[in-house]
This record gives C-alpha cells, structure tokens and sequence, in this order.
C-alpha cells in the first residue's frame, strides 16, 4: 500500500477511485482483471470519484491488484466470485487505518429510520449486523452494513456505505450492489437515536426488545470497536453516546424481518448515572513506555479509563476491558488508590470499608480473583 497523486497506473492497469471516510482509496487492477474491474464498478458506483470531479486529484491510499502476487500487488483471481469483498475488506482496513485515534470505529451497521432514528445495529462477527442493514435499511436509508464511524466531539456519524456483504452459493461471502437490494444512501447522520445490541436466536420463543444496563452496553459497544484507547476519554465518549440514545436495547428475534416492528415499539428511556475514573499517572496506561516502577505487593494493572454506574464498573485497558461488580469493584478502588498492598492486610482494609462478614475471607479472596481473572491485577 502505497500514495500516490493518481493511483501511479502503469499500461495495462485500470484504477478506480473511492470517495471513502479518511481520504479516497485508488483501487489499481493489473491486467487480466478486467471483469473484477467492471464487478468493482456497480458495486461501488455510488462512491466512485470520476476523472475532473472534485476529489479526482491528490493523494489517495493506493491498493494494488495482480493476477500474481509480487513486492507491490496482492493477487486475485480473475474469476474468484470472492475477489470485490476481498477488495472490500482491504478499503474497510484502509479506512480504519487513516481514522483510528481520531473516530469511534464501531463493528456495526447504520440506517436511519421514521420513528426511531439513527439506528446502530451492534453484534459480534456472524450476529446478522449486515442482514439487519439491509433489510431495516429499506425501510429507510443506509449508511454501513459493520462500519460505524462516530465523532467523538458531537457524536455525529459519517456513512461508510460500501457494498453489503453476504454469504452466497457455496458458502463464499460476495458482495451485493446496493441497487440490487434496494437500498438507498444517507451521507452521514446525528449522533445515535437507538442503539441495538443484536442477539439473533431462531429458536426464540418470541421476538423482543428490551434496556440492557449501561455498564453491561459499555462493555458490548467497547469490545465491537477498533483502538477505542487511542481516543481521549474514550468510555465518557461511549457513555454519552449510550444515553443520548436513552439506554442500549437488546433485540432478541429469529429472523431480521422482525426487527421492524420491534423498533416501531421503543421501551422507555432509561438514564443512568455515571462516572468515569482515569489513572493517577504514575503508571504507563496505554503502553507507551512511560515510567512504570512495579512494587512489592498488589497494585492495579495499567489502564486507560474505567466507567463507573450502579450496576458495575467497566475498566478499558490496551485491547480489552474487563467488568467488575459488588466487592471486586471495592478490592479494585483499593490496590488502584493504595497499593501496593499486602495480601494479608487486604481483608482487614476491606472490612473497613465495608463491614465486617463472618466469611469475609471467603467473600474478599472471591473478589481477589474477579479482579485477578480481568486482568486488572499486578502481584509483585
């Protein structure tokens, strides 16, 4: 991957370049791709920038494509059925790469819908995000089947609306021009109206949709993002976005088409307090090498924020998070704001806080390990 002021063509090549989020991406085909290149332009058609447009000069991420791989081009077959969603996940890689640090990059789709809003749609790999997209997406508009891109300054969205991946003949993941399902783009939208955590179960009794606890919606949306650590304030910023929306909704249904009459239907908002808690400073939190002198005893583990709500405390580390609920978040504020600490005097410190328990040494070595097993424990 290189720039280059016009994709840098050789005889031969065909580039076409894509309006993207971060800066435009020049696709370059080398020769014998020609029909990749005509399938790359009805997928794409509605992002494409012609030659003498606005955005057709300057520099561009360059993705470069050959029959046979060599130093400066990824192969492709010229008649691999997976060849466009191939190159489609390399402009989704390209576009994390130029907006990470600067945008919530969020593994969800987006559409935008009368009656509940800008509607994110958050699930793990394979939870149906795309399906969900597209058919919610022609009840209105479309703007990312598992690319979110959210401000982290006014938590507006940017569209990514590439074409949607889908799972064809054969098992290969193709993807399906936007035209050929029916759907229609926005190009961007306000911050998030409704937030849905996908939980697809085709054996479910009934479809339903109901308040998941913020806490609990942190650590969902934290774990579907990209370097969320790299942003400054980077849970407050998810936290804000969550109660905007009025509280995270779990959609439990069998098949995509029910989402529809579930969302027309909102559950009350549902607000909770919140606080977030950043390090003192004398720790490396983000691992970038700053000073960090471990101690004898236990002290808490490097982190970038922790999310504080009655229900739990959610700790965001470099590429984790990690949950802590009733006496682990105790034992948590206590290594994090005295350690190092001695095992042995750590009951006796907890007692003091809390009160005393005829199994308090049962209760405070539990609480041990659910800090331990988050990995938000140092034991010099």
């Amino acid at each position: 991957m290189t720039s280059s002021a016009d994709g840098s063509a050789t005889p031969g090549e065909q580039v076409r370049r894509l309006d993207v989020p971060g800066g435009p991406v020049d696709v370059v085909l080398g020769r014998g791709l020609a029909e990749v290149a005509e399938e790359l332009t009805v997928l794409w058609s509605h992002l494409l920038i012609e030659a003498g447009t606005p955005g057709a000069a300057g520099e561009a991420t360059v993705l470069r494509y050959a029959t046979a791989a060599d130093s400066s081009a990824k192969s492709l077959g010229p008649r691999d059925p997976g060849a466009c969603y191939k190159i489609s996940g390399d402009v989704t890689r390209a576009v994390l790469r130029a907006l990470v640090g600067q945008r919530i990059l969020l593994h969800a789709g987006t559409v935008l819908l009368e009656g509940a809003g800008t509607t994110v749609l958050l699930g793990a790999s394979g939870a149906g995000k795309s399906t969900a997209a597209t058919v919610l997406g022609r009840e209105g508009l479309y703007l990312s089947d598992e690319l979110t891109i959210v401000d982290p300054a006014d938590l507006a969205i940017t569209a990514y609306p590439k074409p949607v991946s889908r799972v064809q003949r054969g098992r290969t993941k193709q993807d399906v021009a936007l035209a050929e399902l029916g759907l229609r783009t926005a190009p961007g939208a306000g911050p998030a109206d409704t937030v849905v955590l996908l939980d697809r179960d085709p054996e479910a009794a009934e479809p339903s949709l109901t308040r998941v606890g913020l806490a609990e919606a942190v650590a969902v949306v934290a774990g579907q993002s990209s370097s969320l650590w790299r942003l400054p304030d980077p849970l407050g910023v998810i936290a804000r976005m969550l109660t905007g929306a009025g509280g995270a909704l779990r959609a439990r249904y069998r098949e995509a088409t029910e989402l529809a009459g579930l969302l027309a239907d909102l559950p009350d908002r549902c607000p909770q307090p919140w606080e977030t808690v950043d390090p003192d400073g004398t720790a490396d939190p983000a691992g970038t090498g700053a000073p960090h002198r471990p101690a004898p005893g236990l002290t808490a583990a490097p982190f970038v924020q922790a999310l504080r709500s009655e229900d739990a405390t959610v700790v965001l580390q470099e590429g984790r998070t990690g949950t802590l609920t009733g006496l682990a978040e105790l034992v948590w504020d206590l290594v994090r704001e005295q350690g190092p600490i001695d095992p042995a005097n750590l009951e006796a410190l907890v007692v003091a806080e809390a009160g005393d328990h005829d199994r308090s040494a049962d209760l405070v070595q539990a609480a041990l390990e659910q800090v331990r097993s988050a990995g938000l424990l140092q034991e010099g």
